[in-house]
């Protein structure tokens, strides 16, 4: 019951998390990655890729994308041939080591704690068991 109540309130933190970085790069890149056919920057006659944040549900699955780490180089690459590529690098490399390996340490820092609890608990009612067996022989 514990490690669903830390997981609520780690999904509370990511939700949150999400939220940010999607309000964050609808600022930065909103209605500015459209392509032509020749595959160049064309904001007039061009069409957006399928990853966008040109609305908040896109930009929400783009920043899930991302954080899945699965198909993030093309939005990636996207944005920054349409965008200044500092601020589309800065952008993608803070929500990869942000969301990544400081948000998936701590999700997997809270179901070994959990776990280790379990487990020391187990541990703890075999030794009573056990020492009231020994009690009952005697």
């Amino acid at each position: 019951m514990k490690t669903l109540k830390d997981l609520s309130n780690f999904s509370v933190l990511m939700f949150l998390f999400i939220f940010i970085y999607s309000l964050l790069g609808m600022e930065l890149f909103a209605y500015k990655v459209a392509f032509n056919g020749q595959n160049l920057t064309d904001l007039e006659h061009g069409t957006f890729p399928a990853s966008t944040f040109n609305n908040f549900p896109e930009a929400f699955f783009s920043v899930f994308i991302v954080l899945g780490v699965d198909g993030w180089s093309t939005i990636y690459i996207n944005h920054y041939r349409a965008v200044s590529g500092f601020s589309s690098t800065l952008y993608f490399i803070s929500l990869l080591c942000f969301g990544q390996y400081i948000l998936l340490k701590l999700f997997i820092a809270i179901l070994l704690d959990n776990f280790d609890e379990e487990s020391i608990n187990t541990e703890v009612v075999k030794n009573l068991q056990k020492e009231k067996e020994k009690n009952k022989v005697k």
